[in-house]
Protein backbone atom coordinates (compact mmCIF):
# COMPACT_ATOMS: atom_id res chain seq x y z
CA UNK A 1 0.00 0.00 0.00
CA UNK A 2 1.51 3.20 -1.03
CA UNK A 3 0.59 6.44 1.02
CA UNK A 4 -0.20 9.95 -0.53
CA UNK A 5 2.15 13.08 0.31
CA UNK A 6 -0.34 14.30 2.85
CA UNK A 7 -0.63 10.43 4.84
CA UNK A 8 2.99 10.62 4.93
CA UNK A 9 3.06 14.34 6.30
CA UNK A 10 0.33 13.21 9.23
CA UNK A 11 2.46 10.01 10.21
CA UNK A 12 5.85 11.82 10.03
CA UNK A 13 4.08 14.92 12.46
CA UNK A 14 2.73 11.71 14.82
CA UNK A 15 6.26 10.21 14.76
CA UNK A 16 7.92 13.41 15.88
CA UNK A 17 5.71 14.30 18.49
CA UNK A 18 6.03 10.58 19.70
CA UNK A 19 9.91 10.94 19.46
CA UNK A 20 9.79 14.35 21.71
CA UNK A 21 7.42 12.89 24.60
CA UNK A 22 9.73 9.78 24.70
CA UNK A 23 12.49 12.21 25.04
CA UNK A 24 11.13 14.44 27.18
CA UNK A 25 8.55 12.12 28.93
CA UNK A 26 10.95 8.63 29.08
CA UNK A 27 7.56 7.06 28.79
CA UNK A 28 6.25 4.58 26.61
CA UNK A 29 4.90 5.89 23.24
CA UNK A 30 2.09 4.55 20.91
CA UNK A 31 3.18 5.24 17.43
CA UNK A 32 0.30 4.50 14.09
CA UNK A 33 2.25 2.42 11.33
CA UNK A 34 -1.27 1.64 9.07
CA UNK A 35 -4.03 -0.71 10.62
CA UNK A 36 -1.19 -1.54 13.29
CA UNK A 37 0.37 -0.01 16.67
CA UNK A 38 3.88 0.16 17.74
CA UNK A 39 5.07 0.89 21.15
CA UNK A 40 8.32 2.61 21.99
CA UNK A 41 10.08 2.54 25.07
CA UNK A 42 13.23 4.86 26.24
CA UNK A 43 15.14 1.87 25.04
CA UNK A 44 13.88 1.90 21.11
CA UNK A 45 14.41 5.65 21.04
CA UNK A 46 16.77 5.04 18.55
CA UNK A 47 14.19 2.79 16.49
CA UNK A 48 11.72 5.48 16.30
CA UNK A 49 14.32 8.45 15.68
CA UNK A 50 15.28 5.95 12.28
CA UNK A 51 11.14 5.50 11.31
CA UNK A 52 10.85 9.39 11.20
CA UNK A 53 14.31 9.62 9.47
CA UNK A 54 12.37 7.32 6.85
CA UNK A 55 9.23 9.50 6.43
CA UNK A 56 10.81 12.26 6.26
CA UNK A 57 12.84 11.20 3.62
CA UNK A 58 9.71 9.88 1.93
CA UNK A 59 8.14 13.67 2.62
CA UNK A 60 11.08 15.07 0.84
CA UNK A 61 10.58 13.19 -2.00
CA UNK A 62 7.09 13.90 -2.47
CA UNK A 63 8.19 17.44 -2.24
CA UNK A 64 11.20 16.76 -4.89
CA UNK A 65 13.87 17.10 -2.88
CA UNK A 66 16.67 15.42 -4.21
CA UNK A 67 19.25 13.92 -1.32
CA UNK A 68 17.72 16.23 1.44
CA UNK A 69 18.02 13.91 3.93
CA UNK A 70 21.82 12.96 3.34
CA UNK A 71 23.87 15.49 4.39
CA UNK A 72 26.97 15.55 5.52
CA UNK A 73 28.25 16.16 9.03
CA UNK A 74 30.70 18.87 10.15
CA UNK A 75 32.27 18.93 13.30
CA UNK A 76 33.82 21.72 15.36
CA UNK A 77 36.50 22.46 18.04
CA UNK A 78 34.64 24.64 20.60
CA UNK A 79 37.64 26.51 22.58
CA UNK A 80 36.66 27.66 25.78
Amino acid sequence: MSLTCAELRTRLAEAEAALHELTIGGKVVVVRMGEKQVEYSPAKAADLSQYVQSLQEAVDKCDGKRNAGRRALRFFAVDE
